[in-house]
């Protein structure tokens, strides 16, 4: 409750010559004035009332349209851009037409009289209640809780007939002085009064709304350090005192203490909060102690809360995030942070509610995705923005060694030479720069995109070690994205939770449309950036990825059905390592990994990638398809089988004599193989007009059969059959 005290000191220094009308000359202006109307001479009245209104906005018009509003910008209308900070008094409309006599009857009958009356232009009455001091105003609601107060306490709806109620409550009404100006010989409302209302109307006050809400206690030691002396008495929520913070200040009574700051009555401003009084750093070490840190740590995702954990471990520094319902996110918060669950005397809110709500209000996200390698703690995407739950790293370097290849790590140095090396070290280095581009990015939270990588080779040779023991730790971490790349599954929140995508010796894909599918989807990964996030119940989202991709198989030809079917429009995508057939005979590879793999770490961190393997912008390191593992691959699926239908087809097409080409549409194609009793059962089972344009220009698109397109024509050449038969794969 607001301390109420003798006002007369409050008054003294806002009233006497002061005049407590603001004027505009006119409807149209925004320059107002401060005027006594009891001294304004009054102007004719217009005949009519659309001359009346006429008048009024006419800027030339030299008037006095009245309000007791004093805005932010005293010499200017109150508006939204200028709001009302004082109120000087209470001015109310009433429409039904009186007399004179009429009008004083009904000013002695009033419960408070008002101190001056008028006539409208309607022969209505204008009614005006003036305060002994002005009083602050914080904003619309503690401005109409203010009014509905003293409409209440004055009885103002009823000490005339027709009272205009939604004119009362706007803030950015003026009213002409009208005619008949009337003073009553009331005296202004008293302040004591005034106060009583306005602590009424503070009552329900969102004060965290002006400012950092602060224990007075600490606010009080803050005002002896730094005013001595300027404060007498007690400091807590409705005090009166004297505006410590301006030297020039005497009232002693022109300011009043809230949990956030001071209610000024003098000093041209009607609130000043702590931040304004003792500056940011003061309220920022106590908001950090308490609601800011919890704040800090907290968000809210489809009603559920998100806090900030401690990092997973001391080598990766991300934190991790875990998902509360309110009721515990509440418990963790008030213990975790000693926020205030219980509310004080007079507060909607406690300190912990206020926690929740603004959370759920400013901090709320349209999702919880996990964004690999970043440093950012929220990221927005196609417009919506997300909390990034990642917890993946990758692994940190050994700075002290590496510098050289070996260096550190002489058995895994020697291990990637058995496996992948070759005559001329051409695979051992594009596997290395392809690893040392994926590691780096990584490393600096820049992931960058890059080629989808195939190692085949005999079995015991360490393919699925190198990818478990080796790339798995590098890359914080990986999973077996077998389901998903072959289309057994949709579901993918764990897979893009992890940097890397292994499928290690996978039962091969046995029917064409599960091996398109395969294709596509690796094809998808490297090329694209971002993809649907997906889970069981949940509401799919946009994220980006800049993983790795990685499939062992063994080099029979049922396991290298693994491999994605390579053509021009895929094959820049895609790298194939053929690894050698001698066996890992380390009877503890994991250990010898374990101790090495920090230096190998940082020798990939400071990679260097030669200029022959050098790519361009989009994948950086040129791509490497080992030519058997390419020409196997140019066989898979559908496309591999109607090239050996059509390779069948036209050599006996070509044997006329007087056959130099094959022209026509694929639908016509497909006529003249149907023809052909030697394809015809194949042409039966496996094409149809449609399928065989699909599968020709997967054919051109491989760039192997000189096929040429013309629109909606094909065209193929005896001479260049011939030449393509006699010279075999072309690489």
């Amino acid at each position: 409750m607001i301390t109420t005290t003798s006002s007369a000191t409050s008054a003294a220094d806002s009233t006497s010559t002061v005049p407590r009308f603001f004027a505009l000359p006119n409807l149209s202006s925004q320059e107002v004035s401060r005027v006594d109307p009891v001294a304004f001479d009054e102007k004719p009245r217009k005949d009519t009332k659309a001359s009346h209104t006429a008048y009024a906005t006419s800027p030339d018009t030299k008037d006095c349209f009245l309000s007791f509003y004093q805005g932010q910008l005293e010499g200017v209308r109150v508006s939204n851009s200028n709001p009302a900070i004082f109120l000087h008094g209470l001015l109310a409309d009433y429409e039904a037409p009186l007399t004179q006599e009429q009008r004083l009857r009904c000013v002695d009958k009033c419960k408070v009289k008002p101190t001056f009356v008028s006539e409208s232009y309607s022969g209505g009455t204008h009614a005006f209640w003036l305060f002994e001091a002005p009083v602050p105003l914080l904003g619309t609601s503690n401005t109409h809780e203010f009014l509905a107060i003293a409409k209440r306490e004055l009885a103002i709806d009823r000490a005339f007939e027709q009272f205009d109620e939604s004119a009362f409550f706007n803030t950015a009404q003026y009213f002409h002085r009208g005619w008949k100006w009337t003073p009553t010989g009331t005296a202004p409302i008293p302040m004591e009064r005034l106060m009583l209302w306005l602590s009424r109307s503070w009552k329900k006050y969102d004060w965290a709304s002006q400012g950092v809400e602060m224990p007075l206690s600490r606010v009080k030691e803050e005002v002896d350090k730094r005013y001595p002396s300027r404060w007498s008495g007690d400091f807590r929520e409705g005090s009166r005192g004297v505006r410590f913070w301006d030297p020039t200040a005497d009232n002693p009574t022109a300011a009043v203490v809230t949990p956030s700051g001071m209610i000024c009555y003098t000093g041209g401003t009607s609130f000043m909060s702590w931040n304004a009084i003792f500056g940011d750093n003061f309220c920022e070490s106590y908001e950090s102690e308490t609601e800011g840190a919890a704040l800090r740590d907290c968000y809210c995702v489809n009603d559920k809360f998100w806090h900030r954990q401690k990092c997973v471990s001391d080598t990766v520094k991300r934190p991790r995030w875990r998902c509360y319902n309110r009721t515990n996110a509440e418990s963790l918060l008030a213990e975790k942070y000693s926020l205030r669950r219980r509310r004080k005397p007079g507060e909607d809110a406690s300190q912990l509610e206020r926690v929740i709500s603004t959370v759920i209000s400013m901090k709320t996200l349209d999702g919880a995705v996990p964004i690999l390698f970043s440093d950012e703690e929220t990221a927005t995407i196609n417009g919506r923005t997300y909390l990034n739950i990642s917890v993946v790293e990758a692994m940190q370097p050994e700075r002290t060694k590496g510098k050289h290849w070996g260096d550190g790590f002489p058995w895994l140095a020697e291990f990637l030479e058995n496996l992948l090396g070759d005559s001329d070290k051409r695979q051992l280095m594009a596997f290395m720069s392809w690893l040392a581009y994926a590691y780096q990015g990584a490393l600096k939270h820049k992931p960058r995109r890059g080629q989808a990588v195939f190692i085949a080779g005999g079995a015991g040779t360490g393919k699925s070690f190198l990818s478990e023991c080796i790339l798995t730790p590098l890359f914080g971490g990986s999973f077996d994205a077998t389901d998903f790349l072959c289309g057994r599954t949709r579901f993918n929140r764990e897979l893009f939770s992890c940097g890397l995508w292994t499928i290690n010796d996978a039962t091969p894909l046995k029917d064409t449309s599960s091996h398109e599918h395969y294709s596509a989807m690796v094809k998808k990964l490297v090329a694209n950036s971002t993809f649907a996030f997906e889970g069981k119940f949940i509401e799919s989202e946009k994220i980006p990825w800049l993983g790795r991709v990685v499939v062992t198989c063994n080099t029979d030809a049922e396991s290298l059905r693994i491999l994605p079917v390579v053509d021009i429009n895929n094959s820049d995508k895609l790298m194939f390592f053929r690894s050698t057939d001698k066996e890992l005979e380390e009877k503890d590879p994991e250990s010898k990994v374990a101790a090495e793999l920090p230096a190998f770490a940082n020798y990939l961190a400071n990679y260097e990638i030669p200029k022959e393997c050098q790519g361009g912008a989009r994948f950086g390191v040129a791509g490497y398809m080992h030519p058997d593992l390419k020409s196997a691959a140019e066989e898979q699926g559908a496309s591999g089988t109607f090239a050996e239908i059509l390779d069948t087809f036209l050599r006996g097409y070509f044997m006329e004599p007087d056959v130099n080409e094959l022209r026509g549409t694929a639908s016509e194609i497909f006529s003249l193989m149907s023809n052909d009793e030697a394809v015809r059962p194949l042409v039966d089972r496996w094409l149809n007009p449609i399928s065989v344009g699909t599968r020709m220009g997967q054919l051109r698109a491989r760039g192997k059969y000189p096929l040429e397109q013309n629109g909606r024509t094909w065209r193929i050449t005896k001479a260049d059959f011939i030449k393509y038969r006699e010279g075999g794969p072309q690489q």
